[in-house]
């Protein structure tokens, strides 16, 4: 009986061993909001040289923008006035957010190398 008891232990701790191993393989998409706000604001910090307040603010501001975008823009009519009109919005508070967070000079820089990115 104690044989018995010790291999059923002995399976279900391998079988969740093994489900943990399965887990850390997933990928990862490349897709999410985050993924894509931290490649650009890489991109932005190697021009800007950002500091870490700026950095973390401009991520949080393009989060905000590409989870807008998924939400309201993705697999929509692109020619659409409603669609043509939440763009325009995100796009505005994208550049509020950014003209907050970076000094004059940053700023003039931003907008004429990723404004429109």
């Amino acid at each position: 009986m104690k044989k018995i008891v010790n291999t059923a232990t002995l399976g279900v701790l391998l079988f969740l061993g093994s489900i943990a191993v399965q887990a850390q393989g997933l990928a990862v998409s490349d897709k999410r909001p985050e993924n894509i706000a931290k490649e650009k604001v890489s991109m932005i910090n190697e021009q800007l040289d950002l500091s870490g307040d700026q950095e973390r603010a401009l991520f949080r501001a393009y989060v905000k923008r590409e989870v807008g975008i998924k939400k309201h823009i993705a697999d929509k009519d692109a020619n659409s006035p409603a669609v043509q009109q939440q763009n325009a919005i995100l796009n505005k508070d994208l550049e509020k957010a950014v003209e907050k967070e970076l000094t004059a000079e940053q700023f003039a820089q931003w907008k004429k190398e990723f404004a429109n990115k």
